[in-house]
């Protein structure tokens, strides 16, 4: 427990921190600052749903320790929020990052909807919705929310992250050219990001560059050395494996990282 603060200012630390760019020790401070004010008062609003949402940003950034367990925890805190206040657009943004982390897609965009509704410069509702377009196989439609998401907060901490979802976006549609340059927007501003690597390395090795696509690869593996084929990914990531989104990664992604070194199995 957090000594010496309020629930109030305990929760303010907690949004501070949570609107930084992501990072494992960003959000074990945010999420400290939140469960601290819950300690003192169990039934602050604020402090649910900003709980909430660190677990599932943990969760879905490969970050949590006990992804079930963080599942349950935001499960309830939504429950409990949105019956306390309706109205409030960021327990609906929550609330739809939960619903796409349980494979949950038309329950995910009926939740960030509701967001948009409620507060409509809420960059990263839009930008969530964008990536429930995405995995439901439309990325066309994702591109217009996550473009919108980026014209609505240009400066975002999450930048890094919008480009990396248009660049997904810009794959899939076989557009490498695009793709590489979000990819390279991401990587600039986040050089760690495992995700973005591989997706470059498919980009590259789709595009017959299998030199720099080897290389890349080898720089994600050495990022991540525990996912090093496309099987170890889908379960490190269960919820990308959409069937609509994993049609068109098979299409495209797939192609180019069977190039770059990765192997099924």
């Amino acid at each position: 427990m957090l000594i010496g603060r309020d629930a109030s200012e305990l929760t303010t630390c907690g949004w501070a921190w949570l609107y930084r760019p992501w990072s494992p020790v960003t959000l074990r401070k945010t999420r400290a600052a939140f469960e601290g004010a819950l300690e003192i008062d169990p039934d602050y609003i604020d402090a649910k749903i900003g709980t909430s949402l660190t677990c599932i940003v943990q969760l879905l950034e490969g970050w949590s320790n006990v992804p079930l367990q963080d599942q349950l925890r935001a499960e309830r805190l939504l429950a409990e929020a949105i019956e306390y206040d309706p109205t409030r657009a960021m327990a609906y943004h929550a609330l739809g990052m939960l619903r796409r982390s349980q494979a949950r897609l038309p329950d995910a965009r009926a939740a960030l909807n509701r967001a948009v509704e409620l507060d409509p410069n809420d960059a990263g509702a839009v930008h969530q919705l964008g990536l429930a377009s995405l995995y439901e196989g439309e990325p066309d439609a994702a591109i217009q929310h996550i473009e919108r998401s980026i014209r609505l907060s240009p400066y975002d901490p999450q930048r890094a992250s919008m480009f990396y979802g248009l660049g997904r976006c810009h794959m899939v549609l076989g557009d490498r050219r695009t793709a590489l340059t979000c990819f390279n927007e991401t990587l600039a501003a986040k050089p760690k990001h495992w995700d973005a690597r591989v997706w470059r390395a498919g980009s590259l090795g789709l595009a017959g560059e299998l030199t720099r696509a080897r290389a890349e690869f080898s720089e994600a593996v050495q990022l991540r050395p525990e996912i090093d084929s496309l099987a170890r990914w889908r379960v490190y990531q269960p919820w990308i494996t959409y069937p609509s989104y994993e049609a068109l990664r098979g299409e495209t992604l797939y192609v180019g990282l069977r190039a770059a070194g990765m192997h099924d199995e």
